[in-house]
This record gives structure tokens, C-alpha cells and sequence, in this order.
């Protein structure tokens, strides 16, 4: 007789849980939020940043510590239509204008061992813009 009265208890209050567990969750599904609820969270995207375009000069060719075989290599990139781009390395300075789409390309002479490019663009409103790169001059296999 008490072990039944311990079953019997147990059922009850495990059907009573259920019960309740049931009636919790038709209450939270019947509850409606408010319309103006000011503690929403807004996610709101960022744009990408745009460069930019009076200081705009992207450098294609040489690659930045790069190994060279050849004493001439060829400096290209792009830039503003209207600039003036000016290449220098240790030994000499050039000059060259960009054709009408912003593209440029000049041959520079290196040095044997470790060169550093320095590439400006000087922007048609006179603003200026550097980018390095290094360049090592080398005949040996690797």
C-alpha cells in the first residue's frame, strides 16, 4: 500500500508538470508584442567605404619585394587621367603622364641587389600620392 501511494504520487506529479508545461506554452504563444516596442534591435549595413578619387593610384606591376632577374623591369598601375606620375629608384628619376583612361607604364633601370621604388602621383589638383616598393635584383636560382 505505500509503495502505491509513492507511485501514484509520482504520476500525479509528473501529470502536473505536463500541465503546467503545456499551459506556459499556449500562454507565450497567444502573447502579441507591441507594435512600438522601442527596445528592438535595428541591424542597419555599413556601406563600403569608397577611395577616394582625388588621391586614387593602384601600382599593377612590380609586385612589392619581389626577386628580379633583369636590370629593366616596367612600372605600371593606374591613376587619375591628368596627373603626373614621377618613378624613382637610386639612380635615376622619370617622369611620365598617364594615357586619357589613367593607365601608365614606364621602364626603370635596378641596380644588382636590394632597389627601392618610390612611385608619386602628383593629382591634377595638386595633391599628392607615394607608394614604395621594394625590388632586389638578383641572378641566382632558387
Amino acid at each position: 500500500m505505500k509503495s502505491e501511494r509513492i507511485i501514484l504520487s509520482l504520476i500525479a506529479l509528473f501529470v502536473g508538470l505536463l500541465v503546467a508545461g503545456g499551459a506556459f506554452y499556449i500562454y507565450q504563444m497567444t502573447q502579441q508584442l507591441p507594435q512600438d516596442r522601442s527596445d528592438t534591435i535595428t541591424i542597419r549595413s555599413h556601406p563600403t567605404p569608397t577611395p577616394n578619387s582625388n588621391d586614387f593610384l593602384v601600382i599593377d606591376s612590380p609586385k612589392d619585394e619581389g626577386l628580379i632577374d633583369r636590370k629593366t623591369i616596367t612600372v605600371s598601375g593606374k591613376t587619375i587621367p591628368g596627373s603626373t606620375i614621377i618613378v624613382s629608384s637610386e639612380s635615376d628619376d622619370q617622369v611620365v603622364k598617364p594615357a586619357p583612361t589613367g593607365t601608365f607604364s614606364v621602364t626603370v633601370t635596378i641596380d644588382t641587389g636590394v632597389n627601392i621604388l618610390s612611385i608619386t602621383a602628383i593629382f591634377p589638383d595638386g595633391t599628392e600620392k607615394t607608394i614604395m616598393r621594394t625590388i632586389t635584383f638578383t641572378t641566382e636560382d632558387f
